[in-house]
């Protein structure tokens, strides 16, 4: 008798623990939708994988831009200063496997290049 005297009250009181009713309201301003678009705008071509080509003093970067330009004359380069280096930047691919191809054609002529994904506030594009 004494074990069913127990037992019940620690039924009862363990079945009302899951009975709560979980409901979670978020209330939020109606133009956040538009800044939340904006600023994906504003960062759509931030946010890919880039492939860095070099990265040193101004006047060699100044140099292996150009050099870059004559072997890939399609290709849109990206100087950026990140100190105390300036950087040569190029593409913006959605995927590794993408930004690996284009390494690998870069890399014929430009041993050190080598592909990553950049942080958004730390540089400054010239």
């Amino acid at each position: 008798m004494s074990l069913k005297f127990w037992l019940l009250p620690i039924w009862l009181v363990a079945s009302n623990l899951f009975a709560q009713k979980g409901e979670l309201n978020i209330h939020f301003h109606k133009n956040i939708e538009k800044v939340i678009e904006l600023k994906k705008e504003i960062y759509k071509d931030k946010n890919g994988i880039k492939i860095q080509i070099f990265s040193g003093s101004r006047y060699y970067a100044d140099k292996i831009e150009k050099k870059f330009q004559r072997e890939f004359p399609d290709y849109k380069t990206e100087l950026v200063f990140e100190t105390p280096n300036y950087k040569i930047w190029y593409g913006n691919f959605n995927t590794r496997i993408e930004a690996e191809r284009e390494l690998i054609k870069i890399k014929e002529k430009f041993k050190e290049a080598f592909y990553f994904k950049p942080k958004l506030s730390s540089s400054s594009s010239f």
